[in-house]
């Protein structure tokens, strides 16, 4: 054979060689790559041991077993509950997977969320709450004070209708300044500059108005449903845990009016942030029949400091429809200043208030990766994954808002004498305002202190147990706050898991 055919047959079969390799390795290959969510048999890995963040805690010191489940979803609900033995979905960047909370509940009664915010804020806040907290639900509507979008998304100006007379006041300086800037296609932050005071002042005064005007246009949009849930753009809604708290405890026949009781003088309100919820009833005998309130309401809010307060007022005024609190399902906190402890342990969470954009995402991102979606969210889960493994003993520079007692020097009397008072406390008591120290031993002296922080010449401590926040340091007064961790981790323990549901009784 020549030298040239040789080389010919070699390259042959070098040629056929490479072909079926590349073959071969095409088939070994998927045919993109991708970031997915991770594949049902794929284990999860168990979230840490509770106790191993109190690395100063004897791990053999004894605890109450409970082997009794929590109480799991209603029986309406059965059909989309996912089991215990589902694998928690890994959540990786650029996931399409949808809500698993809309999957979990795709019948969602006949209720609608409506959406409290400001011009001002919208485009800060309303983005994050579309992208997560508004996913699943099926209707709802958003009021402002300027007509605004959102991509596909309508802002209603719920003051349109106000009295022209009233929009003339000084009250309504920022209204009137954010519609010549829209008109001039200028961003409305900017606007700040052109006002007579303070941009949150004056959407503070301009917010008041809101609330009666939010409920009429509600009505007359969407009157025939059953629950009207009203929030603002830094409230969370545990929705998994509104949905069946609506379908198995709530009578739709009744005038309800539920949320978190506040007090302004003599008046109880439901608190505006953390969310309220009026039944079809209430909206019926509330607005249905009293058509000509409005201007009274107008008329009279300008004297009120806050507008939740005087629609209650109106409320109870006009129909005999009286708040009832449903604390602290719905409340006014959010993880790192929830007080828990035996007012927050095993109660569902409804809502949650000033929740930033990143709070928002992230709280959602935890619910995403839940077992079992369908089981109601607790606050005891609340405190294991998001504020049991921050705890430390001791921090500087930061509170941890202990502030059932507060210990300061006594005021002096003006004559000079000893407050008869003060003379009668314990001498822990009486000293725990001069150091951290101090205020750490009175804390010791209470059983049930949990936490303790020091300030200055101020001690504060805490029945119940918070993560709290940065707090810096100020003309040389710093802050340092101290949890007891044996207390808590004896609390905790003891209290796991929530044999049962705490409800609260309407």
């Amino acid at each position: 054979m020549s030298l040239y055919s040789r080389r010919t047959l070699i390259s042959v079969v070098v040629a056929l060689a490479l072909i079926t390799l590349i073959a071969s390795f095409r088939r070994s290959m998927p045919d993109t790559f991708h970031f997915s969510p991770a594949s049902p048999s794929e284990a999860s890995p168990s979230p840490p041991a509770s106790n191993i963040i109190y690395q100063s805690i004897d791990p053999e010191s004894p605890a109450e077993q409970h082997t009794t489940p929590p109480a799991g979803p209603s029986s309406t609900q059965a059909a989309s509950t996912i089991t215990s033995t589902t694998p928690t979905p890994t959540l990786t960047y650029g996931s399409t997977s949808p809500d698993r909370r809309c999957e979990a509940f795709p019948d969602q009664g006949d209720i609608l969320l409506v959406v409290k915010t400001g011009a001002t804020e919208s485009y800060d806040k309303l983005p994050t709450q579309l992208l997560t907290n508004l996913q699943c639900a099926d209707d709802f509507l958003i009021f402002s004070d300027l007509e605004q979008k959102i991509g596909r998304y309508q802002i209603h100006d719920v003051l349109e209708k106000v009295n022209d007379t009233i929009k003339t006041s000084d009250h309504f300086e920022l209204y009137r300044a954010q519609k010549e800037y829209q008109k001039d296609h200028l961003d409305v932050h900017g606007l700040k500059d052109d006002l007579s005071g303070s941009l949150h002042e004056h959407g503070w005064i301009l917010d008041k108005y809101k609330f009666l005007h939010i409920l009429i246009d509600t009505y007359h949009m969407r009157p025939d449903k059953k629950w009207y849930v009203f929030v603002e753009t830094d409230t969370y809604v545990v929705w998994s845990n509104l949905l069946q708290w609506i379908d198995t405890h709530l009578d739709a026949t009744k005038a309800l009016y539920l949320g978190s009781p506040a007090a302004l003088g003599s008046q109880i309100f439901a608190h505006g942030g953390s969310g309220y919820i009026l039944s079809g009833v209430a909206m019926h005998e509330f607005i249905g029949r009293n058509p000509e309130m409005v201007e009274e309401f107008d008329a009279t809010v300008k004297d009120s400091c806050c507008g939740d307060a005087h629609l209650a007022k109106f409320l109870e005024e006009k129909s005999n429809i009286r708040v009832t609190g449903v604390w602290p399902m719905i409340n006014g906190e959010k993880p790192n200043t929830l007080p828990f402890g035996p007012h927050h342990w095993c109660h569902p969470v409804m809502t949650m208030h000033h929740m930033a954009p990143e709070e928002v995402s992230e709280f959602w991102q935890y619910e995403q990766q839940r077992a079992n979606i369908t089981e109601f969210l607790l606050f005891e889960e609340i405190f294991k994954f998001f504020v049991e493994p921050q705890l430390k003993a001791e921090r500087e520079n930061w509170d941890n808002l202990s502030k059932d007692k507060i210990i300061e020097p006594p005021a002096s009397s003006g004559d000079g004498q000893p407050d008869p008072e003060w003379e009668k406390k314990p001498e822990a008591e009486k000293k725990a305002f001069l150091s951290f120290e101090d205020c750490g031993a009175f804390c010791a002296s209470q059983p049930d202190c949990y936490q303790y922080a020091h300030h200055g010449m101020s001690c504060g401590i805490s029945r119940s147990f918070k993560l709290g926040q940065k707090a810096p340091e100020r003309n040389g007064e710093k802050w340092r706050s101290a949890s007891n961790l044996t207390r808590i981790r004896e609390f905790a323990e003891s209290h796991r898991p929530c044999t049962k549901v705490d409800w609260v009784e309407i």
